[in-house]
């Protein structure tokens, strides 16, 4: 690959030492330390900041229900720069010193933006609801033939672990709503023991929700 001299980058990283080169990484420098004066004599705001407040809005906009994704589309930083600063830790592990004054400016003019109250209501409930629904003798396996998503997808969704578009998550809601209070298929004697066993085991995984119910 053909290099392209007289740029900072190839001096950095590729250890050029040519006249342009040279002359690249010296006008960075000048620019830098001028940059650098400005700032400590109160010309200039300083250009990298402190990331703490960045942070903290990053948490109250987590804690408020969007994701990094969310918060990305609407600061248009990306995801992964979302998920650092929501940890306060870059790539490598190291605690984030300092971020740039146009990123903080992003991630702080961010708003709040909530899903209607419906959805949230819905999304939220999904996982007592499963559980109610094997409680009732539902197996997930039953389960996911009724709402026709795997079975991997209707555990996770049981024990809380995975995320869920919002249309998705209605549609499973209105399925589920139904099972709860319809009893599973108990015709044979392998279907009656396959539903003993499936609420004794959702009793002894869940047993918070058996007692809400009224099934412990």
């Amino acid at each position: 690959m053909t290099k392209k001299h007289g740029r900072l980058t190839e001096y950095k990283k590729n250890g050029c030492r040519c006249d342009k080169c040279r002359a690249a990484n010296r006008a960075y420098n000048q620019q830098r330390a001028w940059r650098l004066a400005q700032e400590k004599w109160g010309l200039k705001p300083p250009l990298m900041v402190d990331p703490a407040p960045a942070v903290e809005h990053i948490r109250q906009l987590r804690q408020a229900g969007m994701g990094a994704p969310q918060i990305a589309k609407h600061t248009g930083l990306s995801a992964a720069l979302i998920g650092f600063l929501a940890t306060g830790k870059s790539s490598n592990g190291k605690p984030i010193q300092r971020i740039h004054r146009d990123t903080m400016q992003r991630i702080m003019t961010c708003p709040i933006v909530l899903a209607p109250k419906r959805d949230q209501v819905t999304i939220n409930s999904l996982p007592a609801l499963l559980k109610a629904c094997c409680l009732r003798g539902w197996t997930m396996r039953q389960i996911a033939e009724k709402t026709g998503y795997s079975y991997n997808s209707i555990y996770s969704l049981t024990w809380g672990t995975c995320r869920i578009r919002r249309d998705y998550g209605r549609h499973i809601y209105e399925v589920c709503t139904q099972m709860r209070i319809t009893d599973p298929p108990q015709d044979t004697p392998q279907q009656r023991t396959q539903v003993a066993k499936t609420k004794a085991w959702a009793r002894k995984n869940w047993p918070t929700t058996a007692c809400k119910l009224g099934v412990a």
